[in-house]
């Protein structure tokens, strides 16, 4: 086991160039269920992520629905970020400057955890 201060200054010895990611870098693989054959890893772009939180965003916000997101709203997340979903409505809470609580996992914890 090696401590956050040991594996930062590994970092620091081995820096290299940011290259920040285009639209069509990979995003994320998230693995299917397999429930139509064998589990498969599907590459999402960043491109598809941000359409589909604009596609929420398009849904959601102006008329007729006009609902409200922003500073003092708090997105609950409590599903597995394995799953696409959590992915995009995280990004989605973030583009609308909202916040984010994180479910600890122990079920008996959960009322706190909404707290």
């Amino acid at each position: 086991v090696y401590s956050y201060n040991h594996v930062y200054a590994l970092g620091e010895k081995n820096l290299k160039p940011v290259i920040p990611p285009t639209p069509s870098s990979i995003y994320i693989i998230c693995f299917t269920s397999g429930t139509t054959g064998q589990p498969k890893g599907v590459q999402l772009s960043h491109r598809s992520l941000l359409a589909a939180v604009a596609g929420l965003y398009v849904q959601w916000v102006p008329p007729p629905n006009r609902f409200h997101f922003g500073s003092s709203d708090v997105y609950f997340s409590f599903l597995s970020l394995a799953h696409i979903y959590e992915h995009l409505m995280q990004t989605f809470t973030i583009y609308v400057g909202g916040r984010i609580g994180i479910y600890s996992g122990d079920i008996s914890r959960l009322l706190s955890d909404i707290q």
